[in-house]
């Protein structure tokens, strides 16, 4: 029996069971679990594991009345072939509409809940997959950057197949569920013992690192520093990866839930913004509001189109070179190695490929991005392909205010020191003539 039959039947009950006075919780609940439950099977235990993975010691009526039905509704949409005709009427009655962007938090409970890069052209999503990839990075974890490869440059693996572009990715770090970015970097466990819910409530796995001390660490210089750097690491590739960069109230200045991963019910100090800024959270927002110019002002960190990988015509140079830290072109093997904790990227502003509302070709400066999540320094070695050049330091996230103090560039020889868990953007130098030629568009 399809879908839509079972859809009719349970209706059916449904106002049967409300004329027999049945109260209106019951009959949802009795409607909502039993069509789930054959919708999938007879599977008790997704049913069963969808209720307990609210982590909960008390479900709330309200929750355990319209939860199956929530269920349910899915499944009817999945089973019913009605996810597409749906979507396509979402999309035909508001997509149109001027200022309208369809955004979807594509995760939900029960089977098939998870769909993100599922969604069809003219949806964007929040990319939890971007999130977790970034947090395993910067925490320190390996094998990780051919998948951070495809983050920064947009989930071309999520999106690209579908016919989307790289806005489709709502890029984000954290979100309004969860660790603040400041407490993603100063707790490793989630202490939610306020929401009266014996800390079950939240999510545990949160790939967050204290780096040392759990909580607060303004006693200890070293911490706080390490923290603060972290913090900017996360900002930096967040702010200059392909996509849409979703930013959480209060983490351009270090705002803190206390470890509170769920504060949803908390109406008090822990959840909500204090404005009078201290002057390390200036410092940190003085930061943000740079990598925010440098976004806008730079087409190439905002590219309509997925990186092609390939020599551009009439320009002799790919749109992207991935390097290894001896400044050559990264190899196939390399992708997959474990021990392989440090990237760089180099974006070519004379191959972006893209014209603006004038039809004018688009041209950017150039620029390298090279991100080392080893505890240790290593030397990057300027790419030579590029000829006799001259780099320009615009990030590095070891220093507070994310300048280097000398104001040192570095030329084809040279290797630029990379700090252990650090983030340097460089730019090449251009002469005054070339800028002229070459320049952007507004």
């Amino acid at each position: 029996m399809s879908g839509t039959s079972v859809g009719f039947i349970i209706f059916g009950v449904m106002l049967a069971l409300m004329v027999v006075r049945v109260p209106i919780g019951i009959a949802m609940f009795v409607v909502g679990a039993s069509g789930y439950v054959y919708l999938t099977d007879g599977n008790v235990a997704a049913l069963l594991n969808s209720l307990k993975s609210l982590a909960y010691a008390r479900l709330s009526n309200y929750d355990l009345v319209v939860i199956p039905l929530f269920l349910l509704m899915g499944q009817f949409a999945t089973h019913g072939g009605l996810s597409r005709a749906l979507f396509r009427c979402v999309s035909a009655f508001l997509g149109h509409r001027k200022g309208v962007k369809l955004i979807a938090e594509p995760w939900d409970l029960g089977e098939d809940g998870y769909q993100v890069g599922n969604f069809p052209v003219g949806w964007t999503e929040w990319n939890s997959r971007y999130r977790d990839c970034m947090r395993a990075y910067w925490k320190g974890e390996g094998s990780l950057i051919g998948e951070l490869a495809y983050r920064i440059t947009g989930s071309s693996d999520l999106y690209a197949q579908s016919g989307r572009r790289p806005y489709a990715s709502i890029n984000f770090v954290t979100c309004h569920d969860g660790f603040t970015l400041e407490d993603l970097v100063s707790y490793n466990d989630k202490h939610n013992v306020e929401n009266l819910e014996g800390n079950r409530d939240g999510e545990s796995h949160n790939l967050s690192w204290n780096l040392g001390h759990e909580g607060s660490g303004q006693k200890n210089l070293n911490i706080t520093k390490a923290r603060g750097q972290q913090k900017r690491n996360f900002l930096t590739a967040l702010l200059l990866s392909q996509g849409v960069p979703m930013l959480l109230a209060g983490d351009e200045f270090g705002r803190s839930q206390s470890g509170n991963n769920n504060a949803y019910c908390q109406d008090n100090e822990i959840s909500w913004v204090d404005w009078e800024l201290d002057s390390h959270n200036k410092a940190l927002l003085d930061f943000v509001c740079r990598l925010v110019h440098l976004r806008k002002d730079h087409p190439v960190f905002h590219r309509r189109h997925f990186f092609q990988g390939r020599h551009i015509m009439g320009a002799n140079v790919k749109d992207i070179f991935w390097l290894r830290p001896d400044g050559k072109e990264m190899t196939n093997k390399e992708w997959n190695l474990f021990h392989a904790r440090c990237l760089g990227l180099l974006l070519h502003g004379d191959a972006i490929e893209e014209y603006d509302e004038r039809g004018r070709k688009i041209y950017d400066e150039t620029f390298m991005l090279c991100l080392n999540a080893d505890a240790h320094t290593i030397l990057f070695h300027m790419p030579k392909h590029l000829g006799i050049a001259r780099w320009e330091v615009e990030i590095d996230t070891c220093f507070a205010d994310g300048k280097r103090a000398d104001r040192r560039t570095f030329n084809t020889s040279e290797a630029y020191p990379l700090q252990g868990r650090s983030t340097v953007l460089l730019r090449l130098m251009r002469s005054p003539k070339h800028r002229e030629n070459k320049s952007s568009p507004a």
